[in-house]
């Protein structure tokens, strides 16, 4: 579980490789990037309505060639609670990541 201030944004940081293990580099494999709020202590099934994240500025989805990485510099919803991001593939493969922002 990530824990962090609510309102505030925080750069996600991940790679993603092929059956290979060949990087990914196009940022088209990334579908979309929602979350969701969810009971504290229950995560893996959320509460409300996803939603798409939000970047901080019109910073977007980049990635960084040298580290072999996507960034996604998420604002963070402004409401205190726990949330699960959700990163969804082209392929339809789903990752979910989990947060308590106080």
């Amino acid at each position: 579980m990530n824990t962090g201030k609510a309102g505030r944004a925080y750069p996600l940081k991940f790679q993603l490789t092929d059956a290979s293990g060949n990087y990914v580099s196009a940022p088209s494999a990334v579908k979309s990037v929602t979350y969701q709020s969810t009971a504290c202590g229950s995560f893996g099934g959320g509460t409300g309505t996803p939603q798409p994240a939000a970047t901080s500025g019109n910073s977007g989805l980049q990635y960084d060639a040298t580290a072999n990485q996507y960034v996604y510099v998420w604002q963070t919803p402004s409401a205190p609670g726990c949330y699960t991001l959700t990163l969804t593939l082209d392929s339809g493969q789903t990752f979910q990541a989990y947060f308590n922002l106080s």
